[in-house]
Order: structure tokens, then C-alpha cells, then sequence
């Protein structure tokens, strides 16, 4: 397994995969713009499903190796970050509206999450 070396390193302005050694910021940007194709299709359907292996598709890489670009390039997994996105966006719904709950969570991505639970007190019993 490779590491990974992005930022300022000891031997200079290179990346380390594996054994390949390239020119780190013209990958940078390359992955970037996969990364960046990527998180327009994650805000475009962030209420949806999302699937790891067409958000690999859309950056043109295998699952494998897309997971952990993604992961050095933004510090954290995608899990993580779509996670991160539909709480933001829920708490958005919340603060700003009168939405019920239900669509909130439908919304943000959490509608297999909503269960309709009751309100009785238990000294009501």
C-alpha cells in the first residue's frame, strides 16, 4: 500500500502512490476537478441514496482508489462527508421554517429514518 504525501514534504513538491511518483500539483488539480464533479453530484442528490460506486463512475476512478483520494484530498471519508452535508442541510429546514419533520428528514436524506412514534406519557397508562 502506498502513502500519501500532499502538502510540504522532504522531498519537495511530489506525490507518492504506491510506486509512482508524479508532479503533485498537476494531480492536485486533476483530482480536484473529479472531486469537485463529484460533490456537485452529491449536492445535486444529497436527499437521495447515494451510491459509492457511480460517485467513483463520476470521477472517473475505481471505488478503491476514488475512496481514498477523496479521503486525502479532503480528510475525511465521502460517508463522512455526505453525513456532514444532511445534518447542515436539516439544520438549515429547521432554523429556517415551519417544514415538518417528516420532510425535513425526506429532504436531507433520512426518510428510511423517520418512524412515527407515539407521545403518550407513560403515567398516562
Amino acid at each position: 500500500m502506498g502513502t500519501w504525501y500532499f502538502g510540504s514534504h522532504p522531498f519537495g513538491n511530489l506525490l507518492f502512490v504506491g510506486h509512482l511518483v508524479m508532479n503533485q500539483s498537476d494531480n492536485r488539480a486533476r483530482y480536484e476537478t473529479r472531486l469537485g464533479r463529484v460533490l456537485d453530484h452529491i449536492y445535486d442528490h444529497l436527499g437521495e441514496p447515494l451510491d459509492i460506486d457511480r460517485l467513483a463512475q463520476i470521477a472517473c476512478m475505481s471505488p478503491y482508489h476514488w475512496h481514498r483520494i477523496f479521503q486525502a484530498m479532503y480528510g475525511e471519508t465521502v460517508a463522512t462527508t455526505v453525513r456532514r452535508l444532511r445534518l447542515h442541510r436539516a439544520a438549515g429546514y429547521l432554523a429556517n421554517g415551519s417544514m415538518p419533520i417528516a420532510e425535513i428528514a425526506e429532504r436531507s436524506g433520512y426518510s428510511h429514518l423517520v418512524i412515527q412514534i407515539s407521545c403518550q406519557s407513560p403515567l398516562a397508562a
